[in-house]
Order: C-alpha cells, then structure tokens, then sequence
C-alpha cells in the first residue's frame, strides 16, 4: 500500500479497504497502524539513504571504442 506509486484517493481507499476487512475478520486495528507506521520510517530511510549515496558518488562517463585496423594495438 504505501510503495505502490499510487494517487493519494487510491491510497485512501486502500486504507479503507484494509482496515474494514481486517475488522470483519476480527484483527486488532493497533497491529495494523503499528505495521502502517513501521512500513512508512523503513521507506522513509531507505529514501534518505539513497539521495545520500547519490550525492556522494561521482557520475563517471565511460565510452567504448572498437577498432578493426591493424595498425591500432591499444
């Protein structure tokens, strides 16, 4: 639900969906916010450590050459 590239009325509407059918079944709504809130820190790292690592590497531009001629060795 949260790391789906989705709008933010399908998302609400995926909430919705998850949290009435867990109620008919008879699962605490605590277990299901707790896992919501964990799930949205673990994406919200990830998404800093990576424009960190981002940041620090350098952009290297690599070309490849072929040559068919005798008189080129390297």
């Amino acid at each position: 639900m949260i790391t789906l590239p989705n709008t933010d009325r399908a998302r609400i509407q995926e909430r919705k969906y998850i949290l009435s059918t867990a109620q008919y079944n008879g699962f605490p709504m605590h277990k299901i916010i707790d896992m919501e809130k964990k799930e949205i820190a673990k994406n919200r790292d990830k998404r800093s450590k990576t424009n960190e690592t981002q940041e620090k590497q350098v952009q290297k531009k690599w070309v490849t050459f072929t040559y068919h001629s005798p008189i080129i060795r390297k």
